[in-house]
């Protein structure tokens, strides 16, 4: 039996490269059903990450509200923020919701849903 949606949210940092080949296969593994939310900063640095990513998943990345992915994303029963930037953990602890990621971290905060942040 899965354990249900997962949001992975990636930040750019160097630990991006890897989240398809170390994180996502655990997850897979542990029954999550598991969608990626990236920074666009993190899309433009990392896009081949990015590819890779939806390889594993067989899902799209997504990075902003409006996107033509052909799907919405289910509400998720856990987030895991990593890697997390700096600037993104500061402005997810002050509320600041100014990043598409930032808008789904604060949104599952209200929610009380479960969020684990690591560097």
């Amino acid at each position: 039996m899965g354990r249900g949606v997962l949001y992975v949210a990636v930040c750019a940092a160097g630990a991006t490269r890897l989240v398809p080949s170390r994180f996502l296969p655990m997850a897979a593994d542990r029954g999550w059903d598991v969608h990626v939310l990236a920074t666009a900063q993190t899309a433009e640095i990392f896009p081949n990450v990015m590819r890779q990513i939806e390889v594993t998943t067989g899902r799209p990345v997504r990075t902003d509200f409006h996107t033509t992915v052909g799907y919405s994303l289910p509400d998720p029963d856990a987030v895991m923020l990593a890697p997390a930037s700096y600037n993104t953990v500061t402005k997810l602890a002050l509320g600041i919701a100014d990043t598409y990621v930032l808008t789904r971290l604060t949104e599952q905060v209200g929610r009380r849903i479960p969020i684990v942040v690591g560097p």
